[in-house]
């Protein structure tokens, strides 16, 4: 049996954190939160996660900055990130990507939406 991948989740919304970390562990993960973005980063930096989840609105530093900061550190410059915000437009989606997210998903999400997800970046089971 395979270890279970550690997802780091930056959300301020303490019930969609909730919502999201219920799926994601029944995903077969390990789900590390943050309600900051400065508390994401510090976590991205001691956690090594597998895969870090972001909201772009998050307080104290916005997923975009946090995208940008980790994707200068070379230990981390690799891992996927996700974009995963309740707003849509053509322009974020530009921005999020520009600012080093792998891509950018639309919340909430479904059990099935976060098993698509998490089966393109990692290996559960």
């Amino acid at each position: 049996m395979l270890p279970e991948p550690t997802v780091l989740l930056a959300e301020d919304n303490t019930e969609q954190q909730y919502k999201t970390r219920v799926l994601l562990e029944e995903c077969g993960c390990r789900v590390v939160e943050a309600g900051s973005g400065v508390e994401a980063f510090e976590l991205a930096l001691t956690e090594k996660p597998d895969v870090i989840m972001l909201d772009l609105k998050t307080p104290a530093l916005d997923g975009f900055e946090i995208a940008r900061r980790i994707r200068k550190i070379t230990d981390l410059r690799d891992v996927p990130m996700v974009a995963y915000t309740a707003d849509y437009s053509y322009s974020l989606t530009d921005e999020a990507l520009d600012a080093g997210f792998n891509e950018y998903v639309i919340k909430p999400g479904t059990l099935e939406d976060m098993k698509k997800l998490v089966s393109r970046y990692l290996k559960v089971g």
